[in-house]
C-alpha cells in the first residue's frame, strides 16, 4: 500500500513542528555577535564528533505511527565551511500500529540500530555571502545531504486476534500468546536523505569549538520487510523520518 505525501506530513506535523521550535529556541538564544564578517577566524575545515537525540516515525504500511527515538553517534570531516564527509550511527525504537485492523499483525516495535556514510553539500558552495550574524551564518550553512548505509533491525510483533493469516513476517518464535520476536537480527540497505544546517556558538568551550546541528533526515528502506512485516507481495518498502538536533566538537 502507498502512503500519500500529503498523509506523510500529516502523520509528522509534529516532527517538522519540533524542528521549528528547536530553531526558535536556538536563534533565540543566541547573541547578535556583529562583526564585519561573523565568519571570520572561524575553525571551518577539521574533524567533528557529534551527538544527538531525536524522534522518529516509520514509514511503511502502518497507518498510525507513534513516536520513536533515536540516539545519533556520528565522525565527520569538514573538507570545506560547505561540504563535508561523515559517517553516522544510531540506536532507537520505532513502532508502526495498525488502525485499520486487517492485518495479521497489530504492531511492530522495531528496536534498530543503524549505520550510514553521507555527503552534506551547504548553499554557501553556490553563494558565499557576507554572514554579519549567527542567524545569516547558519541560512548560509544550510545543506543537503545523501548517503548510504545499513539498518539492522530487531522485531517484536503483536498479533492481531479477528484476521486469518496472511502476509509474510521476518523468522519470528513465539514469546506469549500474542506477541512474536524476531530470530536473529536482520539487516538491510537502506539510503539517507538530510536537510539542516550547523549553527556556530563561539565562546562556548573555546572561541569556535561547538556547533549545534538541527537535522531532518528520511531514510528509505531497500526491503519491505526492514520493519518485521510485509502484509501483500505489493507493500511499499517506505522507510522512516527522524528529525533530530544534535552537538558537534570541532578537533
Amino acid at each position: 500500500m502507498k502512503i500519500p505525501l500529503t498523509n506523510r506530513f500529516k502523520h509528522n506535523k509534529h516532527l517538522f513542528s519540533l524542528l521549528f521550535a528547536l530553531y526558535g529556541v536556538i536563534f533565540i538564544s543566541i547573541p547578535a555577535f556583529s562583526q564585519i564578517d561573523y565568519s571570520y577566524g572561524l575553525n571551518k575545515k577539521g574533524l567533528r564528533f557529534s551527538l544527538g537525540l531525536g524522534g522518529n516515525t516509520v514509514q511503511t504500511t502502518w497507518d498510525k505511527t507513534p513516536l520513536g527515538y533515536t540516539l545519533i553517534g556520528g565522525l565527520s570531516y569538514d573538507i570545506g565551511h560547505y561540504f563535508s564527509i561523515g559517517a553516522e550511527g544510531q540506536y532507537g525504537s520505532m513502532t508502526g500500529v495498525d488502525g485499520s485492523n486487517t492485518f495479521t499483525y497489530s504492531q511492530s516495535v522495531n528496536s534498530y540500530m543503524a549505520g550510514s556514510v553521507s555527503l552534506r553539500f551547504s548553499i554557501g558552495l553556490l553563494s558565499d555571502f557576507p554572514s554579519k550574524n549567527g542567524f545569516t551564518d547558519a541560512i548560509k550553512r544550510s545543506y543537503i545531504g545523501v548517503g548510504g548505509g545499513l539498518i539492522y533491525s530487531n522485531v517484536t510483533l503483536t498479533k492481531a486476534s479477528n484476521t486469518t493469516l496472511k502476509g509474510q513476517t521476518v523468522q519470528i518464535y513465539q514469546v506469549s500468546p500474542n506477541t512474536y520476536k524476531s530470530v536473529q537480527t536482520t539487516s538491510s540497505p537502506m539510503i539517507p536523505f538530510n536537510i539542516g544546517t550547523n549553527i556556530s556558538m563561539p565562546g562556548l568551550w573555546g572561541y569556535d569549538k561547538i556547533e549545534l546541528n538541527p537535522n531532518i533526515q528520511y531514510s528509505i528502506f531497500m526491503s519491505a520487510a526492514t520493519d518485521g512485516y510485509q502484509p501483500t507481495p505489493t507493500s511499499t518498502n517506505g522507510g522512516y523520518a527522524l528529525v533530530s538536533l544534535s552537538v558537534r566538537y570541532k578537533f
